[in-house]
């Protein structure tokens, strides 16, 4: 006992227990064996494995304590052993069976201590009680380890599962990857010291027959500065499964639940992922370039999504393009648009994401309200979304109320999008409807965009509406509203409209009590004809049907009835307007109009020819018209008021001129103009004449003009007539000349004694001789003619 305590068993002695130990299938060497109080301490102590690459010990330990016993097994014919084992300085060399290489300077190598109870039995070796301190964590290990003999039966092989070798594990982790693995695990901080528990059975004769049992708990740990109050993971390997089956992270009362599985015959993949985490810190655990993607894309997660989500069963690499499951996230922005909620459904399979039953709420831009001109209000929205990575393309379609300019900055790449979407402005409330938006992002022009909704205050390419009801499609270059129905005020708009963008066409039918200068700026605002050169008052009323063809002109063919209170054109304004307007290509016609003029009556055609690639506006224009009150069509006509002017006017009309230019620089045309029954001698046109009259024959004090009429001619914009005739009750007067309107007045004025009545016509055939001495020079300017007698000095 003394030497056996001092010196420890004798060299010879210990080679033939290390050579019988290792017959029994414990392949072990020690330097030496001492008695202690409580048992042998074996100094330098080797174990090592039975494969032949395997030159190293797989264990080696500073000292090994154990106490051994021994009982016979039931049979009588065999013994087993039971060893108490406790190992100090262990280090771990893996053996190539394990299919690990850990790398030399690594700390996961050597192990603190080991304590175990070891029962060797006939055909394995029972592993119980098993405690370790190994890279801050402590280790319960239970298992066996079956010796050699005769092997297991194994199930014979299918079509899907790969054949290995029995003695090699089905992974096999090199230098490079296990480094990359410890890299990660220095990035995780433990307060506590980590419960790890084993179980296992593992046959070195078949590792594919092999049995692993995981659990791991910690608590206050974080990972890459990410704190979590507890986490715990539950695992198991068996061939060919290895079967993650609670991998749980908990952040006070919520937690990240993962569990899935891995086989190795298929190499595939599948699990689920739980979430019910709302702090956003765990995304600082993304990988740095999905980061940047979240970035890229204007994506701010302000808390994380709660997730129920499946995955595979697809290849590792693809495991992310294999997902179903449902969501729900708040307080997320994309692109500006602050989503206050939104949730649903979600699938990925083959590159293609589904994202179905969503429900979400946005808040609204006041930042932006001022800048895009309307209230950009929020609102709600639920349908779905797809994306295809195989075609880019993606597709929308929800039941929304919310203001579509929210939509403007994260629709940018789509100009035709953004276009149509700021047609709109909504500046009470947003509009409700259902709302279908799709296109590949590599080819623009398969963009679409189907809208059913109606909306209240809602202004249209700068026109205000009471309210609108649309159904609006856009594909293939085309928009199609049909039906529309607005109205503004009691102004009601109804029927459809179809602009084609490719063919700068607008095919419309419908009604409409609309202001033309709106409807026009509606359909093609660079068409600037109403507003400008025509406008409307009062109501209203329209019904039209046919093609406008912006573009060319060449397609146009459209017919439109026409009514209007109040119509204002450059030389009248017109009450009570009716007529038919008809446009065949090039050409706008007015024709069978009828209109009250001042009180009076007239009817009349207009045609107006445009050419798109021409800046001019050329037109012909026919009237008549007749009682008219001559003194309120003075008043149109100038600011000047004239005073103590009456007559009743009539006349025709027909001219030519461009209405992209002065009048009378294009004009030319003919008419006869007739004012009867008035006062006409106060008009600032015969002011000089009443005024030279009277100077001549003083006794007229009281000089009148009744009545004034001639035939007229223009050409290249100068007027003139050869039987200008005005007659008043004492003295008359016939006149002939023009008027240019650089130059002014050219014309002479023969003054008769009284009027062409049958009595007065003896008179006149005594008095003309001596009158022709008082013939007038009229000359000047229309707004300050000039007389004087032409034969007089």
């Amino acid at each position: 006992f003394l030497f056996l305590r001092i010196f420890g068993v004798p060299d010879p002695l210990l080679r033939e227990i290390t050579h019988r130990a290792n017959a029994a299938g414990i392949p072990i060497e020690v330097d030496s064996l001492i008695l202690t109080l409580h048992g042998w301490r074996a100094d330098h102590v080797r174990y090592y494995s039975k494969h032949p690459d395997d030159l190293k010990a797989i264990f080696s330990a500073d000292q090994v304590f154990f106490s051994a016993r021994n009982s016979a097994l039931e049979d009588g014919n065999s013994t087993i052993w039971n060893i108490d084992v406790k190992a100090v300085g262990l280090t771990m060399n893996p053996s190539v069976e394990w299919g690990v290489k850990v790398p030399k300077e690594s700390k996961s190598r050597h192990i603190d201590a080991v304590e175990v109870s070891l029962g060797f039995f006939p055909d394995r070796i029972m592993f119980s009680n098993g405690k370790m301190s190994w890279l801050g964590s402590h280790f319960n290990v239970n298992g066996t380890l079956l010796k050699g003999g005769e092997k297991k039966a194994s199930k014979a092989p299918t079509k899907s599962m790969t054949v290995l070798p029995e003695t090699e594990l089905p992974v096999w982790i090199d230098e490079q990857r296990f480094q990359s693995l410890e890299n990660h695990l220095k990035r995780l901080s433990l307060a506590k010291e980590a419960r790890v528990d084993i179980g296992f059975e593992i046959d070195p004769t078949n590792y594919s027959a092999s049995r692993i049992d995981l659990s791991i708990r910690a608590d206050e740990l974080s990972f890459r500065g990410v704190h979590f109050s507890k986490a715990k993971i539950v695992g198991s390997y068996c061939y060919p499964l290895v079967l993650f089956k609670q991998v749980e992270l908990f952040h006070g009362k919520q937690s990240v639940l993962l569990s899935g599985e891995y086989n190795l015959d298929s190499k595939e993949v599948k699990g689920s992922l739980n979430n019910s985490i709302t702090s956003s810190q765990p995304l600082l655990l993304l990988p740095e370039k999905v980061y940047d993607v979240l970035v890229r894309a204007e994506l701010r997660i302000e808390q994380l999504p709660l997730l129920r989500i499946n995955f595979g069963p697809s290849v590792v690499n693809e495991l992310l393009n294999q997902v179903s499951g449902d969501f729900s996230i708040h307080d997320l922005v994309y692109k500006g648009i602050e989503i206050e909620a939104l949730g649903g459904q979600v699938k990925r399979e083959n590159n293609r994401i589904e994202f179905t039953n969503l429900k979400g709420s946005a808040l609204g831009q006041e930042d932006r309200a001022e800048e895009m001109g309307s209230t950009m209000h929020g609102g709600f929205a639920e349908g779905s979304v797809f994306w295809d990575g195989n075609v880019q393309e993606f597709g929308v379609d929800v039941e929304a109320s919310i203001d579509p300019n929210i939509l403007v900055r994260a629709l940018a790449p789509i100009q035709i999008a953004t276009n149509i979407i700021q047609r709109f402005q909504f500046k009470d409330q947003p509009p409700r409807g259902q709302v279908r938006v799709g296109a590949k992002l590599d080819d623009l022009e398969t963009f679409y965009i189907d809208i059913q909704a109606s909306a209240h205050e809602v202004i249209i390419q700068g026109i205000e509406f009471s309210s609108v009801n649309i159904t609006q499609t856009y594909k293939h270059g085309k928009l199609n509203l049909d039906p529309f129905m607005a109205l503004q005020g009691i102004r009601l708009t109804e029927g459809m409209v179809a602009l084609d963008f490719y063919n700068s066409t607008v095919f419309f039918d419908g009604t409409t009590q609309l202001n033309p200068a709106d409807l026009e700026d509606l359909i093609y605002p660079e068409f600037n004809l109403f507003g400008s050169h025509i406008e409307t008052h009062g109501e209203v009323q329209l019904t039209a049907r046919g093609r406008f063809d912006w573009g060319s002109m060449q397609q146009t063919d459209f017919s439109i009835q026409a009514e209007a209170e109040s119509l204002k054109i450059p030389v009248a304004k017109l009450d009570q307007f009716a007529a038919e307007i008809v446009g065949f290509g090039p050409v706008i016609s007015v024709k069978d109009a009828t209109f009250g003029l001042c009180e009076g009556t007239g009817e009349g055609l207009f045609s107006l020819t445009w050419n798109p690639e021409k800046e001019n506006l050329p037109y012909e224009a026919e009237f008549s018209f007749s009682d008219v009150d001559f003194y309120k069509f003075l008043v149109f006509l100038s600011s000047n008021k004239p005073v103590n002017v009456s007559g009743k006017m009539s006349g025709d009309i027909s001219i030519e001129a461009d209405m992209s230019t002065n009048f009378f620089s294009t004009a030319n045309g003919k008419g006869f103009i007739f004012v009867e029954k008035g006062q006409l001698a106060d008009l600032p046109l015969f002011n000089g004449f009443s005024r030279l009259v009277r100077k001549v024959f003083p006794s007229f004090t009281l000089f009148s003009i009744t009545s004034l009429r001639g035939n007229f001619n223009i050409l290249d914009g100068i007027v003139s007539s050869e039987d200008a005739y005005c007659e008043g009750n004492i003295l008359s007067a016939k006149g002939q000349g023009c008027y240019c309107p650089s130059t002014g007045f050219d014309a002479l004025v023969q003054v008769q004694m009284f009027g062409e009545s049958r009595i007065t016509k003896v008179v006149r055939v005594i008095t003309n001789p001596l009158m022709k001495l008082f013939e007038m020079k009229l000359t000047g300017r229309l707004s300050d003619p000039s007389w004087k007698l032409e034969k007089l000095p």
